[in-house]
C-alpha cells in the first residue's frame, strides 16, 4: 500500500468517505520533529512517540515535563490518527504538592491520568480524548508515610491504585466507569524488611508490582524484599537476604493462592508471564568487588505453576538478563548486561534465544563495542530480530543504532543515528510493519520521529542514518539446574475502612509544532483537526476557527482518483463549515490544510 510523508505546509486533515462506500486507509512515513507551540505546557524533559495497537490504530506522544514556578509535574500527550494527522492535544496541571503524574492515551480514545501527592492521596481518571472532558476522577486519600505508591490503567480500562504500607499492602480497583471493583488489605510480616544483624544494613530495598492476570481472571501482586547485612568479624561479611511474595487473587480481591521465594543472594526479582499464562521469575544479581575492582554477574529464570509451585529453576552465570520477550515457536528471547573484559562498571549488551522445552540456549550473542550501555529487543520475526542500543557520550548524551540479526544472531545489519540525544525509544508498528524511532532533543526540545523499514534501509532527503558496525563475541552461558523451594506465606485480608471521594483533576488543550527533519523553515502550528458530522442526508464538514488557516476541500470519484477542488473556506471566521450532499456526491473528499 503507497505510504504519503506528511508536509507541514500542506497537511491533509482527513478523508472523509460516502457512507456505504469503503473508505481506504494510509499509514503515515513518520520524519518529522514535534515541539510546544507557545507557552502551555512546561517544556519537556523527555518525550517519545508510540504506535497503537493494529486494530486501534494511529500513534500516541507522551511528555514528561516540570512546572519552573514550583517544580511539580507536568505531563503531556497528543494523539494522531493512522496518517499521522494530530487528533488531540492535552495537559494535566497538576497541583503543586504533586511528586508524580502521569498522562497517557489508553483505547476506546480515552485518556489516563493520575497525580499522586506528597501526603500520599491518589487522584485517577479517565478522559474522552476528543473534548478532554473527564468521565470520572476519583480520590483515593492516603495513608502516612507509604513507602511506595503505583497508580495504573490495566486491560479493559481497570485503574489500580496501590499502597505499600510498613507491613500490609492496600489496593483499591476501579471500572472503567470509575466505581470500585474491590478494596482489600493485604498484611503479612513477610512485606516487611527484616532487622538487620550486627552493624546497620548496607541497603534496604523493597518494591510492589501489581498486574491484571493475561487471562483476565484476576490480579496479581508481588512484593519484593532485599536486605544487605555488615556482620562484623575479620574480614568483614556482607550477607545478602532477598524474598519474593506472590499473591495471585481472584477478581474480588480475595486470594487464590500465596507463597514465599527466597532467592539466594543479592537478587532482583520480576514477574512476566508466559504466553500460556504461566508466571516467569527473572532474577538478576550483580556482585561487586571493590578491592579487585570487579563486578560478577547472573540470573535466575523459573517458570512456576499455575497454582504457585516450581515447574523448573535454571541459574545462568556470567550475565544479568533482566528482560524477556516470547518469541516464535515457543522460544524465549532474553536480554541483559555481561561484564566488559573485566572492567569495573564498563558492560556489554547480552541477547539470546532459550528454549524452555529443553532449557538450554539455541543462540547467543554478546555486543562487544566500546562503551554500549544498554539495549532493548524490539520485535522478533521469521528471520530477523530487531534490537535498538545506545553507546554513551561523555556529555551524558547518547548515540543510538537501530541492529538487525539473523535469527540465529548472525550477519547484523547496523544504522547509527547522526545525534547525540538526551533520550531515544524505538517500537515495532504493527500498522506500518516497520520500525518507529523516536529521539529527544533536550537542546530544542522536540521529539525527533522516523519510520525505519524491515530492512533499515533509511532513504531520506538528508543524511539521519549511517551504516554503523558492529563486533560480537559468544557470551558463552549456560544453563544449570537450581532448587528453589517456596514457603508458606501467612497474610491476613481485611477491608480498609478508606472510601473513594470525587477528585479535580482537569485536562488543558495545547498546540504543538511540526516541521520536518530536513530543513523547512520557522516551527509553525500543527492544523487544527478535522471533524464530522451527520446533517440530514449529508454531512458537514467542520474545523476549529480563528486559526489563521484556509482550507481547500478536494473532491474524487474513487480513492485512487484525481482529486479535484470545489471548494475553499476562510478559517478565520466565526465558523468554517463545508456540508457534503450524500446523493450525487462523488465519494471520497479531502482537507487541505494551508498553514499561516
Amino acid at each position: 500500500m503507497k505510504k504519503t510523508a506528511i508536509s507541514v505546509k500542506t497537511q491533509i486533515l482527513a478523508m472523509a468517505c460516502v457512507m456505504g462506500l469503503q473508505c481506504g486507509a494510509e499509514s503515515a512515513v513518520w520524519s518529522d520533529w514535534i515541539g510546544i507551540h507557545g507557552a502551555a505546557p512546561p517544556p519537556w524533559e523527555s518525550a517519545f512517540l508510540v504506535p497503537l495497537g493494529s486494530e486501534q490504530g494511529g500513534y500516541e506522544l507522551v511528555g514528561d515535563g516540570t512546572d519552573p514556578s514550583d517544580s511539580h509535574p507536568a505531563p503531556s500527550a497528543a494523539v494522531f490518527d493512522a496518517t499521522g494527522q494530530l487528533q488531540s492535544a492535552f495537559w494535566l496541571d497538576a497541583p503543586a504538592d504533586a511528586y508524580d503524574a502521569a498522562l497517557v492515551p489508553v483505547e476506546n480514545g480515552l485518556y489516563f491520568a493520575h497525580v499522586i501527592g506528597n501526603d500520599g492521596a491518589v487522584e485517577a481518571g479517565l478522559f474522552d480524548a476528543a473534548t478532554g472532558q473527564a468521565r470520572f476522577v476519583r480520590r483515593l486519600p492516603g495513608p502516612a508515610d507509604p513507602d511506595e505508591i503505583i497508580c495504573e490503567c490495566l486491560e479493559g480500562n481497570r485503574i489500580a491504585i496501590v499502597q505499600l504500607l510498613d507491613d500490609s499492602v492496600r489496593v483499591a480497583t476501579l471500572n472503567e466507569a470509575g466505581d470500585l471493583i474491590f478494596k482489600r488489605e493485604y498484611q503479612s510480616s513477610s512485606f516487611q524488611a527484616p532487622s538487620e544483624g550486627g552493624l546497620p544494613g548496607l541497603s534496604s530495598v523493597r518494591t510492589v508490582r501489581f498486574d491484571a492476570l493475561p487471562n483476565g481472571d484476576g490480579y496479581f501482586l508481588g512484593v519484593t524484599v532485599t536486605v544487605q547485612t555488615i556482620n562484623p568479624g575479620i574480614p568483614l561479611e556482607i550477607s545478602t537476604e532477598a524474598r519474593l511474595a506472590l499473591l495471585n487473587l481472584k477478581p474480588d480481591g480475595t486470594i487464590r493462592w500465596k507463597e514465599t521465594i527466597p532467592l539466594p543472594g543479592n537478587f532482583t526479582p520480576s514477574i512476566q508471564f508466559a504466553p500460556d499464562g504461566a508466571p516467569i521469575l527473572l532474577a538478576g544479581e550483580t556482585e561487586m568487588d571493590l578491592l579487585l575492582q570487579k563486578m560478577a554477574f547472573q540470573t535466575i529464570l523459573a517458570k512456576l505453576t499455575s497454582t504457585g509451585g516450581v515447574d523448573w529453576a535454571q541459574r545462568i552465570p556470567g550475565a544479568r538478563l533482566g528482560w524477556i520477550s516470547f518469541g516464535l515457536q515457543g522460544k524465549w528471547w532474553l536480554y541483559g548486561i555481561a561484564m566488559e573484559k573485566d572492567l569495573m562498571f564498563a558492560t556489554d549488551v547480552v541477547i539470546a534465544q532459550f528454549d524452555p522445552a529443553t532449557r538450554i540456549f539455541d543462540a547467543q550473542a554478546r555486543i562487544d563495542n566500546p562503551g554500549v550501555d544498554f539495549a532493548y529487543l524490539l520485535q522478533k520475526t521469521d528471520d530477523r530480530v530487531y534490537l535498538l542500543f545506545n553507546t554513551g557520550t561523555e556529555d551524558g548524551a547518547f548515540v543510538p543504532s537501530l541492529v538487525s540479526f539473523h535469527r540465529d544472531l548472525t550477519h547484523p545489519v547496523v544504522r547509527t543515528y547522526g545525534h547525540p540525544r538526551s533520550s531515544c525509544v524505538a517500537f515495532w508498528s504493527e500498522q506500518d510493519d516497520a520500525l518507529l524511532f523516536s529521539a529527544f532533543d533536550s537542546e530544542s526540545n522536540r521529539v525527533e520521529a522516523i519510520t525505519v523499514p524491515p530492512d533499515l534501509n533509511v532513504v531520506g532527503e538528508c543524511p539521519l542514518w549511517s551504516e554503523g558496525s558492529l563486533q560480537t563475541v559468544s557470551p558463552d552461558l549456560e544453563s544449570t539446574s537450581l532448587s528453589l523451594a517456596p514457603e508458606v506465606l501467612e497474610v491476613s485480608v481485611s477491608t480498609p475502612s478508606i472510601d473513594l471521594e470525587e477528585g479535580e483533576l482537569a485536562l488543558q488543550s495545547w498546540e504543538l509544532s511540526r516541521g520536518p527533519l530536513c530543513g523547512g523553515g520557522p516551527p509553525q502550528p500543527a492544523a487544527p483537526v478535522l471533524a464530522l458530522e451527520r446533517a440530514g442526508n449529508g454531512l458537514v464538514l467542520k474545523f476549529p476557527t480563528e486559526s489563521g488557516v484556509r482550507y481547500t476541500i478536494l473532491e474524487a470519484g474513487s480513492l485512487t482518483g484525481t482529486f479535484e477542488p470545489v471548494g475553499e473556506l476562510d478559517g478565520t471566521g466565526a465558523e468554517a463549515a463545508f456540508p457534503v450532499q450524500l446523493e450525487g456526491a462523488a465519494g471520497f473528499y479531502r482537507v487541505r490544510a494551508a498553514l499561516p
